[in-house]
């Protein structure tokens, strides 16, 4: 049985998937002699469909099964468990499906129009309700909700043929039409056979915990209700309960001697399938200056030797990082997770999905772990502002980094990170246009045992294009160019024309402005440069485009955690160097991974673009009173909580931390002095030059430059060679009037290419 479920469907079965009754067999479709289909679904015709009064269907085609919550039952030709629903030609002819059309909106009936296919008597067809659009391997161009949705079938007449509407289902489960002319639930699915496993009308109610979950004194009585005519099952520590365990009678009363403990309840009914699982925490402590997140799963999901996700396993290899552990495996299981505001709110909870991520900082004790929201775990989405400030309130998955690099604790070895480097990495890039990873600091416990801080951060992936930037289709790639989603083609060409194309002339550029989001790109390089970033860019990187006409390479800030003196790093090293060495050694830096800035640096427009936002940033957002403030406010919003976290996961030595973020401060204070010197020594240029600007009357107006728009009294250093542009910007009420220096244009926007210092004073009425 369990072989069964995790077929993989190959190409040559899906471009029939079918499976007779009784030993039928599969139709030849080579005899037939229509010309191949598309890859793709042409554009919807309009079609009206003909009433129900009007309409005689051409043929009995039903549909017999669906699985909108499939994780492994069927995987499809990308190794993906795309969710499927099967047909069924319950007449007593062939039919040509041709023509016929799915939908999952009724005002829609042409949604998506099948190929020519012919589907026998007694025959079975499996499609993939998977939004890929594919005629060839059958994958519809809408998905499925296994919280449940109607799915329609129309024949070339406009005749709908069946309609159906299953309720939710979970994980693995279908819904589907049992042999006597009912429907019902299946926790066996059988794609492309008959639904000869075992059905129930539905499940039980999940049962309900009062007081609901959240932060209640030892003693506290819980009581659990369900359906009248259920019997409800408990369990403690995060096991699943089961109909063998412990029966509930009457209200319990939590432990006084557990910080937290975790309580599930399952109900199960004659003739219903089991409810869901239902899963409180309660928490004797009072609420943490941050949010307190708990994750509960069956233990043997973490810890089973042979199955767990946390564990060696029997393959793992002796030396760090133990690859081939079984935290080394893409494994996914399911868990639950409740979220706590600081104030004590419960923000939200969802059953999703959990992996192990990351790379070598899997081998900590403490291991990051990815939380994945989907439909058949329940709720899709994660509903909630998690990182404040960031306009989003929803998230399909999100990270519990344990710091990477920077991890702080003792296992194999001691290890004494700040646990905050690659966070403060993406504080101080905010204002900037960078695709950073938002970042939120919290407190987790795991079955109820406590396991630390950990960093929650955003992901790179094709969900954050979608939420940040409304990118619904995207290119995204990563290391040389590997294409995880869409493809590369866009890309090479890009690299193509830099490469064959006269970088001197202008037109050059205006092509590549059209293909780059050139700010963005420099934004982000800028950044990695300055941070020392030594794990990049011949690793952790990723870049994305929309998938449209017009759309531009952007790339993604992450993981950046080896920057900021980790391991010793010095403030004085030369990472513009490192990033434009054209033969640089396999890893950090080989040639691919450099090529790209060194094509576009070689356009003049560029390189002065590239050199006067490096500038402005070094006069503002990587100042030392900067960063140090963007230091502290971090140090002091996880400092009440991180003795717990030293509790938990062992201290290397007595002020290991406060030596760690010192070691930060300092080199924050001192990497703009070597920066600036590494901006002239890598581009040849003559020295620098200082700007001070005013602003008369205080207040009047503000000073727009190359990345930044500046206070009316301002200060910086810029390049000799590279020409500095200035806007004044009046302030609501006034206008700008003129320069003090009489020999500049007295228009608001002045280009300036001096050799010495200037001081200008804009004067605004």
């Amino acid at each position: 049985m369990y072989a069964r479920r995790m077929r993989i469907l190959l190409t040559a079965l899906l471009l029939v998937s079918c499976s007779k009754r009784d030993g039928a067999t599969v139709p030849n479709q080579t005899d037939k002699t229509t010309t191949p289909e598309p890859t793709t679904t042409p554009e919807p015709t309009t079609t009206t469909t003909t009433t129900d009064d009007d309409c005689v269907p051409e043929a009995d085609i039903v549909i017999n099964e669906i699985c909108a919550a499939n994780q492994s039952v069927l995987l499809d030709e990308d190794g993906e468990a795309s969710d499927w629903l099967e047909l069924f030609n319950a007449g007593t002819a062939s039919v040509d499906l041709g023509g016929w059309t799915l939908t999952d909106d009724g005002d829609v009936p042409d949604m998506w129009t099948m190929p020519d296919l012919t589907l026998d008597p007694g025959e079975y067809l499996v499609l993939f309700v998977s939004g890929k659009d594919r005629l060839d391997t059958l994958h519809t161009n809408f998905e499925l909700r296994a919280a449940g949705e109607r799915v329609r079938i129309y024949d070339p007449a406009g005749c709908e043929t069946d309609d159906v509407e299953p309720g939710q289902t979970w994980g693995d489960q279908s819904w589907g039409r049992t042999d006597d002319g009912g429907e019902g639930y299946f926790m066996v699915p059988t794609p492309g056979e008959p639904n000869d496993t075992e059905s129930r009308p539905g499940y039980a109610d999940e049962p309900s915990f009062t007081p609901a979950q959240g932060f209640f004194p030892a003693g506290t009585e819980v009581s659990l209700t369900a359906g009248v005519a259920a019997d409800i099952y408990f369990a403690a520590g995060g096991d699943e309960p089961t109909d063998t365990g412990t029966l509930y009678n009457g209200p319990a009363q939590l432990d006084g001697n557990a910080e937290a403990m975790v309580l599930r309840a399952r109900a199960y009914e004659d003739g219903l399938w089991p409810s869901p699982i239902a899963t409180a925490t309660y928490l004797g402590r009072d609420p943490s200056v941050i949010p307190i997140i708990s994750l509960v799963t069956d233990p043997p999901n973490l810890w089973d030797w042979n199955t767990g996700i946390y564990v060696m396993g029997p393959n793992a290899e002796g030396n760090v990082p133990h690859f081939g552990a079984n935290f080394w495996e893409d494994w996914e299981r399911p868990i639950h997770l409740s979220f706590w505001e600081p104030n004590g709110t419960l923000a939200f909870e969802v059953d999703a999905g959990v992996n192990i991520h990351g790379g070598w900082s899997r081998a900590n004790d403490q291991r990051s772990l990815r939380i994945t929201a989907r439909g058949s775990y329940g709720d899709p989405k994660m509903n909630h502002q998690i990182f404040p400030g960031l306009g989003l309130d929803e998230f399909d998955s999100v990270v519990l980094r344990n710091s990477g690099n920077d991890w702080h604790g003792c296992d194999t070895s001691c290890v004494g990170g700040t646990y905050l480097r690659d966070a403060l990495m993406h504080r101080i890039t905010e204002g900037m246009d960078v695709d950073r990873m938002g970042y939120r600091p919290a407190e987790v416990y795991l079955n109820g045992d406590y396991w630390g801080l950990y960093n929650v951060r955003e992901r790179p992936s094709a969900n954050y294009a979608m939420g940040h930037h409304a990118a619904e289709d995207i290119d995204l790639l990563e290391a040389d160019a590997f294409a995880s989603r869409g493809d590369n083609q866009h890309y090479l060409d890009l690299l193509d024309l830099l490469r064959t194309s006269d970088l001197a002339d202008p037109a050059t550029y205006s092509t590549v402005q059209t293909l780059v989001d050139v700010e963005e790109f420099a934004n982000y390089f800028i950044f990695q440069i300055w941070f020392d970033n030594t794990d990049w860019p011949g690793n952790n990187i990723k870049f994305w485009r929309p998938r449209t006409p017009d759309g531009k390479w952007r790339w993604f800030l992450y993981d950046t955690d080896f920057g900021l003196g980790l391991y010793g790093a010095s403030a004085f090293d030369d990472t513009l160097a490192y990033a434009l060495d054209a033969n640089g050694p396999a890893w950090p830096n080989p040639p691919w991974s450099t090529e790209l800035l060194r094509l576009m640096l070689q356009m003049p427009e560029f390189r002065m673009e590239f050199i006067n936002r490096y500038a402005d940033l070094l006069n503002t957002h990587l100042k030392p009173q900067q960063t140090h403030g963007d230091l502290d406010a971090m140090i002091a919003e996880i400092a009440p909580v991180f003795p717990s976290h030293v509790d938990r996961w062992g201290e290397p030595f007595g002020g290991a931390w406060q030596s760690e973020t010192s070691i930060v401060r300092q080199w924050l204070g001192q990497r703009n002095a070597p920066a600036t010197s590494h901006i002239v020594n890598n581009f040849g240029l003559a020295g620098t030059w200082t700007l001070d600007l005013d602003a008369d009357p205080a207040g009047s107006g503000t000073f727009q430059l190359t990345a930044v728009e500046v206070g009316g009294l301002t200060s910086g250093t810029y390049f000799q060679g590279v020409p500095v542009t200035v806007t004044a910007i009046p302030a609501v009420g006034y206008t700008f009037v003129g320069w003090s220096d009489p020999l500049l244009p007295q228009t608001a926007s002045v280009t300036l290419d001096p050799t010495g210092p200037v001081q200008l004073t804009a004067t605004f009425q």
